[in-house]
């Protein structure tokens, strides 16, 4: 088909698209978009280099510290964002918000970079360098938070299923949250009507309470991830992100 190869100039798992992987690879983005828009998301644009002494960046970053792309300049390290949180974060706690605009739901089509070990790297499946769909949807509780949980789970399933694709789900659920909602997840589960793993954490040791994807088999019988959603009860307060409430006061 022409669609990629490994470019030899470049580090491993850096591909270069030909014409008729890029026309593909640009009718995928394009989809990405229209399903961000059908929800609501307003579609932003963020640098792919950041500080690696900033606080809140820094932080988060740890928990990647193994993957990190680094530039190293006479005065300063920069990390190559391994997502697109940074920069939206970053906007975000500039964003004076209203609980009567929550949900605030924010995309963006994400050139990202992961120093993945290099064994790891295959073909288009996993990559040191790839664009990433990423949705942010800004909550003002739990409870909001759910009702966009389960809003993802439905579009990404309706996508899936319309492409035709086989898959199984497979959650991460922190065990207390599970045991206090395992009606929300028996819910989204009778939906899809697939085979699921659930795998329960004795605690929480990651920004998120619970999160899915859907696992595929590929053409060659390997296995696939897609559609990742994850609940983070973590990086709106590392960050600083606000809203104002009914009584004007700061959430």
């Amino acid at each position: 088909l022409e669609i990629a190869d490994y470019e030899p100039a470049s580090d491993t798992g850096h591909l270069r698209f030909y014409p008729k992987g890029a026309f593909i690879r640009g009718l995928l983005e394009d989809l990405a978009g229209q399903l961000a828009q059908e929800i609501g998301a307003t579609r932003i644009e963020t640098p792919v280099l950041y500080k690696a002494d900033e606080p809140d960046i820094r932080e988060q970053a740890a928990k990647f510290a193994q993957k990190d792309y680094k530039i190293r300049l006479p005065n300063r390290t920069l990390l190559m964002r391994f997502a697109g949180d940074f920069g939206l974060f970053k906007i975000m706690k500039n964003t004076t918000m209203s609980y009567r605009q929550l949900p605030v739901r924010i995309y963006e089509l994400s050139p990202s970079y992961r120093l993945e070990q290099s064994g790891e790297c295959v073909g288009l499946k996993r990559l040191r360098a790839f664009t990433m769909p990423d949705i942010h949807c800004f909550c003002k509780d739990l409870k909001q938070g759910m009702e966009e949980y389960e809003q993802l789970f439905t579009m990404y399933t309706k996508t899936v299923e319309a492409m035709g694709i086989e898959y199984v789900v497979a959650f991460r659920v922190v065990e207390e949250f599970y045991r206090e909602n395992k009606k929300f997840v028996a819910k989204l589960l009778k939906r899809v009507k697939k085979p699921a793993l659930i795998e329960l954490l004795p605690e929480r040791k990651h920004y998120w309470v619970m999160k899915h994807e859907f696992q595929t088999i590929d053409a060659v019988g390997g296995n696939g991830q897609l559609s990742t959603v994850q609940l983070d009860l973590e990086d709106s307060e590392r960050y600083g992100i606000t809203y104002v409430d009914e009584s004007g006061g700061r959430q």
